[in-house]
């Protein structure tokens, strides 16, 4: 699964940096990410079933990996924050 994510992660970030009038990745901008992000999440929160719950947290991370992408912010370094790792701020 890490690697299927690692894969996904480094497709986008490809896209990103050699954007192509057909891809859809390249050509969200920072504003029309924040509304899709903003979107999904509301979606996802009202999904009634399993299989709604399944495609709308499928679409928020393919947007939130994007974003991710976008601000160079690597997975690793989400991964961390969520292990708790040395670099993360305090949370009180």
């Amino acid at each position: 699964s890490y690697l299927l994510i690692n894969e996904l992660f480094e497709v986008l970030k490809e896209r990103i940096e050699n954007p192509t009038k057909k891809s859809y990745t390249a050509q969200l901008t920072r504003k029309t990410l924040r509304e899709k992000i903003i979107e999904e999440a509301g979606e996802l929160v009202e999904a009634k079933c399993k299989e709604e719950i399944v495609w709308e947290a499928a679409d928020l991370f393919y947007f939130m990996n994007v974003l991710l992408a976008k601000e160079d912010v690597s997975l690793e370094q989400v991964l961390n924050e969520l292990k708790g790792g040395e670099e993360a701020p305090d949370r009180q």
